[in-house]
């Protein structure tokens, strides 16, 4: 080889690095910025958005169906349970969990409302984008007054309330004079045990009920009351226990409690309708006397109960 030949060489060799070195210096942002981009996507914080909490209670006829989305299994539960316990059907089929949904104290509204919703002759009550509407036709005023004392617990939310009252006045009965010795001497005089079958028929597949958790007797109720009042009456001299039963949901205290409260409501109550007091005892036994397991809705059901029992003269 020459030494003009080997001068092209290296002339043709440097130009071949040269242009190897400017196509990697054009080449490296493009290279780089896939990576650099990615990389602000990993350290870029994510913000989580959490839906909003949705919830509807639609009644029809005495089937309750219930729709939306809370946050836990837990409150999931404890919507069914209440809802439960007041209506004989309920369909939960579209009532979902989601943990990223963002809950209030509707919760607990929704929990505690089940028995005045179950008042309703019909209705709805839901709550959506921050909206609490309230629909549907109550036949007592009492349904009303213990729903706005439950909205009183409720903060920073908008209320659509359009429920609609038509109390059911009934007719006022003739007033009767009390009877006198001498007539009911003339009347039968029942043993205390067809008093007692009186009584058992009467609440044969009924049961006395009150409004979740509390001590106010359900309208239905007041009227199985009235019905247990008139045997009373009918059997001056007989002397009746009043026993408060309920499930095993809460603690056994708080059971006791409510259980004693419940029968000592019923016991004020018969006495405001000319019942004399000493006729009456009122017991609470709490969850004590279950009468089959409180392992179903329908078994709890059975064991939230009261009982009269009559015990003579």
């Amino acid at each position: 080889m020459t030494r003009t030949q080997l001068l092209w060489l290296f002339v043709w060799i440097f130009l071949f690095f040269l242009i190897l070195c400017i196509w990697n210096k054009l080449q490296q942002p493009k290279l780089d910025s896939p990576i650099h981009t990615q990389t602000q996507q990993i350290e870029a914080p994510t913000k989580s958005v959490q839906k909003e909490m949705y919830f509807k209670v639609i009644k029809v006829d005495e089937k309750a169906t219930i729709s939306g989305i809370v946050a836990s299994q837990n409150n999931k539960d404890k919507i069914i349970d209440a809802y439960g316990k007041v209506f004989k059907e309920i369909d939960y089929e579209n009532l979902l969990v989601e943990d990223d949904v963002k809950e209030n104290d509707l919760v607990n509204f929704f929990i505690n409302a089940a028995d005045n919703f179950s008042e309703f002759n019909s209705g709805y009550i839901t709550y959506d984008n921050g909206l609490l509407e309230i629909d549907g036709i109550a036949p007592y005023p009492i349904v009303q007054q213990s729903l706005e004392e439950e909205l009183s617990a409720v903060s920073d939310i908008k209320i659509n309330n359009t429920l609609l009252i038509t109390e059911i006045k009934t007719a006022s009965s003739p007033t009767t004079t009390k009877p006198t010795i001498e007539n009911n001497e003339k009347s039968a005089i029942q043993t205390d045990i067809n008093i007692q079958d009186d009584l058992n028929k009467l609440l044969k597949n009924k049961s006395v009920q009150f409004f979740y958790a509390r001590d106010i007797l359900t309208s239905d109720s007041q009227a199985l009351v009235d019905d247990i009042i008139t045997i009373l009456k009918k059997n001056v001299k007989t002397k009746i226990i009043i026993a408060g039963h309920t499930d095993s949901d809460g603690t056994k205290e708080n059971n006791k409690k409510l259980s004693q409260r419940r029968a000592d409501s019923i016991k004020r109550y018969m006495i405001s309708k000319g019942i004399n007091e000493s006729r009456l005892q009122a017991i609470g036994y709490g969850e004590s006397k279950p009468l089959v397991k409180n392992d179903t809705l329908k078994n709890r059901r059975i064991n939230r109960r009261v009982e009269f029992k009559v015990i003579g003269e």
